[in-house]
C-alpha cells in the first residue's frame, strides 16, 4: 500500500497575537495584543510547524516505500481444506506470515451487466479473488472445490438478482422487494452456480464466501 503524503503550510496572519475581548454585559470590544509570559522556560519543546509536519510525513513515506519495495507482494499458502494459512514474499522463499483468522481461502465475486442470460464476471480475476472455486468463463458458473458453509451476498439495482445452485434457485434479490440479501448454504465440493439476472442489460452482481 502506497503512503500519500500531504503538505503542510504554516498559518500566516498580520497580527499572531492580537485578541478582540467582547464585554457581554454592554457589549463593548476592545482589541488586545497578547504575548507568553510563561516565567522561567525549563525545556522550550518542539514546536508545531509546517517544516517539522512535512519531515514528519517524508519519514513515514520514506518507511513506507521500504516496506513495500521488501515485501513486492503476496502470495496466499493455502492448505488442503482451501484455508488460507500465511503468505509468502519475495524476501524469501520460506518467508510465510500465518495468522489464525479473517480471511478463510475461499471466495468469489461476480459483477456485472447481463449479457443473455448468466450475469458477466468484470471485476474479478482467478488468483486475486478466486480461492476454493474454479470458473467457466465460457459457461459463466463456478465449480466449488471444498465442502463447508458459505456466507453470500445478493444485490440488485433493477430487476432480479438470482443465486442458482446445480441449476436451481436458491434466492433472488429484487428491486420491488428485498433489494440486498444476506444468507448462509451447505456446500459440497463439485457444486456448480452462477449469478444472474432475469433481462438482457439488467445489472447483477454477488458473491460467495466459505465461512466453515
Amino acid at each position: 500500500m502506497a503512503f500519500v503524503t500531504k503538505t503542510w503550510k504554516d498559518r500566516l496572519v498580520e497580527y499572531a497575537g492580537r485578541r478582540k475581548l467582547k464585554n457581554v454585559a454592554t457589549g463593548e470590544e476592545v482589541l488586545m495584543d497578547v504575548s507568553r509570559s510563561e516565567g522561567t522556560v525549563s525545556q522550550a519543546g518542539d514546536a508545531f510547524s509546517a517544516a517539522s509536519m512535512n519531515n514528519l510525513e517524508q519519514r513515514i513515506k520514506n518507511e513506507f516505500d521500504t516496506v513495500n519495495s521488501s515485501l513486492g507482494g503476496f502470495t496466499p499458502v493455502i492448505d488442503e481444506t482451501g484455508k488460507i494459512t500465511g503468505y509468502k514474499t519475495k524476501a524469501g522463499a520460506d518467508t510465510v506470515f500465518p495468522f489464525s483468522g479473517g480471511f478463510n481461502g475461499a471466495d468469489i465475486y461476480m459483477s456485472g451487466t447481463n449479457s443473455g442470460n448468466l450475469s458477466k464476471t468484470e471485476l474479478a480475476s482467478k488468483g486475486q479473488y478466486f480461492y476454493g472455486f474454479e470458473y467457466d468463463d465460457s459457461a459463466k458458473k463456478f465449480t466449488v472445490l471444498y465442502d463447508g458453509t458459505y456466507s453470500y451476498m445478493l444485490s440488485t439495482t433493477s430487476s432480479y438478482t438470482s443465486l442458482y445452485i446445480n441449476d436451481k434457485l436458491i434466492e433472488y434479490a429484487t428491486k420491488n422487494g428485498q433489494t440486498t440479501i444476506y444468507n448462509t448454504i451447505e456446500l459440497k465440493k463439485g457444486d456448480t452456480g452462477y449469478i444472474s439476472s432475469n433481462n438482457a442489460g439488467q445489472f447483477a452482481q454477488g458473491y460467495l464466501r466459505r465461512i466453515a
